[in-house]
């Protein structure tokens, strides 16, 4: 007889993890590189350099409240020079730090590490936390603000695609001018599309009020909004939502409050319609 063959064991093999952040977006410092996702956008701040998941013009004016804001992320990232040892910077910041509600500030430290450095993580009294880090005589501090206490596992997995890039000594703020310039054109682009709208709603009206403005139309330059030194287009005879859907804001700074949009009607009865833009300023429409 002959010997009956040994069945080979079948080979398995590991099915490889996702990479959940394949598909982020990664932002160049001089110092250091970050990944995050799509969504997020950096702000015009260059030391702390801020990155946010959420349009900050919806949130302008008041603190972050968390039965409103639930899912408003914000990353700050700042660098300082200094002399001391990482635990003596991160004690000298404990030593400054107070609640300014008047109680004993919350200060809990953590030693970890972020990509192969040594780190120290920080929970303060504030919603969110902050990490330290040393490189070379500068001081990196990562801060995890707003709603990250309900989004730690996205902060590990942004903190795995930190890399330091060099060892220059410059400020981090330093874009790719690149990056920096196609998001100010964007903004710009915005603006010049709100300020077709409305004044695109501004005719419309004046058609259907045989000619006349607005009630309280502005002769000068004046801001757009409810706040008192502003003109509340908004409100006159259901401007918005009947000529308009929603009231345009300055994709940087605007607000319901103040827009950052100023109006006013010329001596030869013309509307003039004008935003203070990044590359292009005064950005103005007249009609």
């Amino acid at each position: 007889h002959l010997p009956t063959p040994t069945p080979s064991p079948t080979p398995s093999y590991a099915t490889p993890t996702p990479d959940p952040t394949a598909d982020w977006k990664e932002y160049t410092h001089n110092s250091f590189l970050i990944k995050l996702p799509p969504e997020w956008q950096p702000t015009n701040n260059e030391n702390p350099i801020q990155f946010l998941n959420y349009v900050p013009s919806q949130t302008s004016g008041r603190e972050f409240d968390p039965s409103t804001d639930s899912g408003n992320l914000k990353i700050e990232v700042y660098q300082n020079k200094t002399k001391l040892t990482l635990q003596q910077y991160v004690e000298q910041q404990k030593n400054n730090t107070v609640d300014i509600r008047g109680q004993e500030a919350i200060w809990i430290e953590t030693k970890t590490s972020i990509t192969g450095t040594e780190a120290i993580k920080v929970k303060g009294s504030t919603p969110g936390f902050t990490y330290y880090l040393k490189q070379d005589s500068d001081i990196f501090i990562i801060s995890f603000a707003l709603d990250f206490d309900n989004y730690t596992e996205l902060a590990d997995q942004i903190l795995s695609t930190f890399k330091f890039t060099s060892q220059d000594n410059g400020t981090v703020g330093n874009y790719l001018q690149t990056n920096l310039e196609q998001l100010a054109r964007a903004r710009d682009q915005q603006r010049k599309s709100d300020l077709q709208s409305l004044i695109n709603a501004l005719y419309q009206y004046s058609i259907d009020h045989d000619g006349i403005l607005p009630s309280g139309f502005p002769s000068q330059s004046t801001c757009i909004g409810t706040d008192s030194v502003c003109y509340d287009l908004a409100a006159q005879n259901n401007f918005v939502p009947t000529y308009l859907d929603s009231m345009r804001l300055d994709p940087s700074t605007g607000n319901l409050h103040n827009t950052y949009y100023l109006v006013y009607q010329t001596i030869d009865g013309r509307v003039s319609l004008e935003a203070t833009g990044e590359i292009e300023s005064p950005i103005i429409l007249t009609q």
